[in-house]
């Protein structure tokens, strides 16, 4: 969890370290009245080849629990993901949530982005730079809304590993099963993408990654792109990556900004580069490839 609160007063987790001992003793869930304790900014895995930073958060003591009514309690979140899913989730028996992803999430099944004619362009004052076309899966809006929830959910919690397991997928038409960490991937995450994708191994499902545009800008060839990180470590070797979203229609990226998060669904891929780091990309081909 990001915030707490002291009283009447919300503390949000970047102002941990200006509380004092006894204070940081009266902390409650920001949504309930739960007990919490501040968890300072640190690292893990520090004597392994991934080292990553955990951000401050507040996290239950072992043995409590968040109220039935929380915004944080995960059987009420659980419950209403699943309900307005569409049918794509259910609950199972063992509190989990699974999440069914359309067959056809690994490719885009709409035509690319069109520009508009000519008399389309006199018609809205020659402000028109697109035509978008919605992809004609009727599953795909809920199931990625979905998604979306799932993750805000556990960007809450700070990709806590057990907050984690409460979500699993089903894809492909024999239903495969597979982890939320198998497919999705947050900041902290990105090594394990990137060694994943190194190997050269097709992957058989979408990857999605969930972060934050660093900068934008485009391309010698005059293509966009969107950095979503860069120089992130990867492996003992001391090796470094970056990660970005690229396009061949420039309006799929447009009002992408620094500071935005974007979750961001498909075929991913490493683009070695023979001098600097390598490049984890996903080539937007779809406007439902991008959930702000």
């Amino acid at each position: 969890m990001l915030e707490a609160r002291l009283g009447k007063t919300t503390i949000r987790a970047q102002d941990i370290y200006r509380l004092g001992e006894e204070e940081r003793k009266r902390l409650i869930c920001a949504h309930c009245s739960c007990t919490v304790r501040a968890v300072r900014e640190h690292f893990k895995g520090e004597d392994g080849p991934n080292p990553f930073k955990v951000g401050a958060h507040f996290r239950l003591p072992d043995g409590v629990a968040h109220e039935a009514t929380c915004d944080f309690n995960p059987d009420r979140v659980v419950e209403e993901i699943a309900r307005g899913s569409a049918g794509l989730a259910d609950v199972q028996p063992d509190g989990t949530l699974r999440l069914v992803l359309p067959d056809n999430l690994g490719a885009a099944d709409a035509p690319p982005p069109q520009p508009p004619t000519t008399t389309d362009a006199a018609a809205d004052g020659e402000q028109t730079s697109l035509r978008i076309t919605t992809a004609s899966s009727p599953v795909l809006p809920p199931a990625l809304n979905s998604a979306v929830k799932i993750v805000r959910f556990l960007q809450a919690h700070d990709f806590d590993a057990e907050a984690t397991r409460l979500f699993r997928l089903s894809y492909g038409p024999k239903h495969r099963r597979l982890s939320w960490a198998r497919f999705c991937y947050h900041p902290q995450a990105l090594p394990q993408l990137h060694q994943r994708l190194a190997t050269g191994r097709a992957l058989d499902h979408p990857i999605a990654v969930y972060g934050t545009v660093v900068r934008t800008g485009r391309a010698q060839s005059g293509k966009p792109y969107v950095l979503l990180a860069e120089r992130v470590p990867s492996g003992p070797e001391g090796a470094t990556f970056s990660l970005c979203l690229r396009s061949e229609y420039p309006q799929l990226l447009d009002g992408l900004r620094a500071g935005m998060q974007v979750l961001a669904v498909g075929p991913w891929k490493v683009w070695p580069r023979a001098q600097g780091p390598d490049e984890v990309q996903l080539w937007v081909d779809a406007h439902w490839r991008l959930e702000r």
